[in-house]
């Protein structure tokens, strides 16, 4: 592995801030199986990251109280307790952080000086001036609305630059157990570090990722995952296409089987991202009945079925080369399969400068997702992103 870069090198200068990512969400697995996954995810972090990294690991359930320590000591309550959530944050090894303590302690430095920090773009550089031409073409009739937002996604990939998180790897694994199948279980795992501090060795990081995705998707068949770059320092689903369809299901898709709730049927029944590296479960694979077939005929993808029914689907080529158009294949080859949402966006808010959030402004993290004009309705007051893989459902 090349050597890693610590965020104290940057010294508080915006930088190159996307993050490479890992999620996972397994579902329908018994105590053991879940706890299999998760002990090996824990393992699989500590001895990728132990060496070059400060890891810091806690855990804690639904009643007892957050513990710290040894990923081992962790790891013997987790079959104990029945802990539900484990949690790890790092940083690399350099002449400032070199413990735990060191950690910790550099931390709650960075937190308390957060005020005086310089401003990061937060955007990609120029991003700002193209919205303002586009907006104004958008208000001035040049183009219409429809046109105007596709236009913000058919533009290619451009980089968003800010200053990075002290808290430079994060990861969490967890698991829920369902409110009506006794003894069942569901969760997700996700992983972060920035592409920053790998370096030279970003693309062996991203062999790591897509390589323990695909061990345990030939392991567990009720698993469905992804990895990629991202622009979003965050959880709740990394995929950009899960900012823009990543609510509403109930609205766009068949209700849940008897025995589910929504949260514990949607977000496992269907994928929730097109990325660089997917796997691809039997269950998603109900929507999607000639994904194999479909891509292995599918120029630069490499696909792999693995005995227990799972597909994993790559891009040939490097993940930080993937641009949207790269995705749009991707995306094509499992359309059906995407999580049924849809967001809205006011016109009100497009318009006004102050307002910089998500949806507000498309692609405003510079996003690579690639969006059909059929998923772009309009209305009197908003624009709707809307996934419309099973148009009889929608209302």
């Amino acid at each position: 592995m090349a050597a890693f870069h610590s965020v104290t090198e940057c010294n508080n200068v915006p930088v190159d801030s996307r993050y490479l990512f890992l999620e996972a969400e397994y579902f329908d697995l018994t105590r053991e199986q879940a706890d299999s996954l998760i002990e090996a995810f824990v393992v699989w972090c500590e001895g990728l990251f132990s060496e070059g990294f400060v890891t810091d690991w806690d855990c804690c359930g639904l009643k007892s109280r957050w513990k710290t320590g040894k990923p081992e000591k962790l790891l013997s309550a987790f079959r104990e307790d029945g802990i539900r959530n484990f949690g790890l944050s790092g940083a690399v090894r350099c002449n400032t952080i070199y413990n735990k303590t060191s950690y910790r302690t550099y931390l709650r430095t960075q937190r308390y000086s957060m005020p005086g920090r310089p401003k990061g773009s937060d955007v990609s550089e120029d991003y700002w001036a193209f919205y303002r031409t586009q907006a104004a073409k958008i208000k001035s009739g040049e183009l219409d609305w429809i046109s105007g937002i596709l236009s913000f996604f058919e533009e290619p990939h451009r980089v968003r630059r800010t200053i990075l998180d002290p808290e430079e790897l994060l990861g969490v694994a967890t698991k829920f157990p369902y409110w009506a199948n006794d003894g069942l279980f569901h969760g997700d795992l996700w992983l972060q570090v920035p592409i920053y501090c790998l370096g030279d060795g970003l693309h062996e990081m991203a062999n790591a990722f897509s390589a323990f995705l695909e061990h345990w998707a030939g392991e567990l068949s009720n698993l469905n995952g992804r990895v990629a770059i991202s622009p979003f320092n965050g959880v709740s689903k990394w995929s950009g296409y899960m900012r823009y369809f990543g609510s509403d299901e109930e609205k766009m898709a068949p209700p849940p089987p008897q025995g589910y709730i929504p949260v514990e049927w949607y977000k496992y029944a269907y994928l929730c991202g097109a990325e660089w590296f997917n796997v691809v479960s039997p269950l998603v694979q109900t929507h999607l009945p000639t994904l194999w077939a479909d891509a292995q005929k599918t120029e630069g993808i490499l696909a792999n079925r693995h005995s227990n029914g799972n597909i994993s689907l790559k891009l040939d080529q490097d993940p930080e080369t993937v641009d949207v158009e790269d995705l749009r294949k991707m995306k094509d080859l499992l359309y059906d399969g995407l999580y049924p949402g849809m967001r809205t966006m006011q016109k009100s808010c497009f318009f006004d400068p102050t307002r910089t959030t998500m949806l507000t402004k498309p692609r405003v993290y510079w996003e690579c997702v690639p969006i059909r004009r059929e998923e772009i309705l309009e209305t009197e007051d908003a624009i709707i992103f809307r996934h419309v893989a099973a148009r009889e459902n929608v209302k």
